[in-house]
């Protein structure tokens, strides 16, 4: 029998970083890292089981420098995540995604117009999802030009819809 005290290594031969850990109802892991794979980095999210063997992988993002930000699980047990996604002209997006307890991804959904928006911390009361983050866009969309950012915060809708303060160019 294995002890319930171990260490175990995952990643590549990257920067590899875990960001966010969740202890499930059932005594499973779970660990959301940003992972460099091929010169881009992805958010990925792990569950192991209490010994820390991988149960399964999920591999979100991979096009740019994407990175990890926090997570939470609702009252049905689903993993709501969300992160940072860079894109075309180095415009960061605000990426969030709901998995369920087997992995399977019920939704995913991008967030932002033009400019960078970030997605650091999130939270639920399991009627809304609350995003909180940065911005150097105002309300209109345009580039801030009174400070570098501003904090930004995202009201959602249990499916990942928008119910609060929107971007122009918001992309679902």
């Amino acid at each position: 029998n294995q002890s319930a005290e171990f260490i175990k290594f995952y990643g590549g031969t990257s920067d590899d970083k875990g960001s966010d850990v969740l202890i499930s109802p059932e005594g499973d892991y779970l660990v959301l890292a940003t992972e460099t794979l091929e010169n881009d980095a992805s958010i990925s999210l792990f569950k192991t089981d209490k010994f820390g063997n991988l149960v399964w992988k999920k591999t979100f993002g991979g096009i740019g420098d994407d990175q990890a930000g926090k997570m939470v699980m609702n009252s049905d047990n689903d993993i709501i995540l969300c992160g940072t996604l860079l894109r075309q002209n180095d415009d960061n997006q605000i990426f969030i995604a709901r998995i369920d307890k087997n992995g399977n991804v019920l939704w995913e959904k991008n967030y932002g117009g033009n400019y960078n928006q970030q997605g650091l911390y999130i939270a639920t009361d399991n009627t809304n999802i609350l995003i909180a983050g940065t911005s150097d866009a105002d309300a209109t969309g345009n580039a801030n030009t009174e400070r570098q950012t501003d904090i930004l915060i995202l009201s959602l809708t249990p499916n990942g819809d928008s119910i609060g303060f929107t971007l122009r160019g918001i992309q679902n």
